[in-house]
């Protein structure tokens, strides 16, 4: 049993791919919990993604800053290789 709390939330993404198999993409994320155990956030992200083999292999890397209302923002960077068989 794990620990949760209720409240509402807004996720939007959006990409665009292009001939060249490199994708761009961007993603806004707002949390807004109803009890006192979690405060705000707001995360926004931009995106690049290159696809080698289609879905199969692919490189994405992102950087996110993360607005929290207790005041500790924070950069966040991924880079990931993905590879499926």
């Amino acid at each position: 049993i794990g620990t949760f709390y209720t409240g509402h939330g807004l996720n939007l993404s959006g990409g665009y791919l292009m001939k060249n198999n490199w994708e761009i993409a961007a993603r806004y994320t707002f949390i807004n919990p109803d009890e006192v155990v979690a405060n705000d956030e707001t995360e926004y992200t931009v995106g690049l993604s290159r696809f080698i083999v289609g879905h199969k292999l692919k490189v994405q890397t992102d950087v996110s800053y993360l607005d929290l209302a207790s005041n500790t923002n924070q950069f966040m960077y991924r880079l990931q290789v993905d590879i499926h068989f």
